[in-house]
C-alpha cells in the first residue's frame, strides 16, 4: 500500500509498506520516493544525515564549533520527524510516534524513513462513561 508522508499538510514523499508494517511492527526503515515538496526540507535532512554519520568519529580531535554544529543538526532533524506525518491512500492520518528521514547520496535508498510507530495515539480518541448525576444508585459507590 502507497502511504504519503507530509509536513505542515505537504506532501513531501511517499512510501510502499504492507499492512503488518502499519499494524504489527514497532518500527519500520523503508525508502522514499521524494515529492517536490521535499525540497524545502532537503537542507535540514541532509545536515542531520551528515551529523549522524559523523557522529562516531566526533571525539577529542573534533573542534566545539563542529560538535555545536551536529548537536543543531541533530536537533532539527528530530524536531522535523516530530512534524512529519503519515497519511494512507484516502488522506487519513496513521497515527507513529515520529517519521525520521535521512539523505544518502548515492546510496539505495537515497532517501530513507525510519517510522515509530510503538508508542503512537489512538485514531480515534477514547470516551469516557456518561457520569449519572441524578443522584441514584448507579452513581453511589459499591458497598
Amino acid at each position: 500500500m502507497s502511504f504519503t508522508i507530509t509536513h505542515n499538510g505537504v506532501p513531501v514523499g511517499t512510501v510502499e509498506l504492507t499492512r503488518a508494517d502499519t499494524s504489527g511492527a514497532e518500527q519500520i526503515v523503508c525508502g522514499v520516493t521524494p515529492l517536490p515538496g521535499y525540497a524545502p526540507i532537503q537542507p535540514i535532512v541532509r545536515a542531520a544525515t551528515e551529523a549522524l554519520r559523523n557522529l562516531l568519529p566526533v571525539g577529542p580531535s573534533a573542534d566545539r564549533g563542529t560538535e555545536i554544529a551536529a548537536e543543531r543538526a541533530l536537533g532539527q532533524g528530530a524536531e522535523l520527524g516530530r512534524a512529519l506525518e503519515l497519511r494512507d491512500l484516502t488522506g487519513l492520518l496513521v497515527p507513529t510516534d515520529f517519521i525520521e528521514l535521512s539523505e544518502w547520496r548515492g546510496g539505495t535508498p537515497e532517501v530513507a524513513a525510519l517510522i515509530r510507530f510503538r508508542l503512537s495515539h489512538a485514531g480515534i480518541p477514547a470516551r469516557l462513561p456518561s457520569r449519572d448525576t441524578s443522584g441514584g444508585d448507579a452513581a453511589a459507590p459499591a458497598a
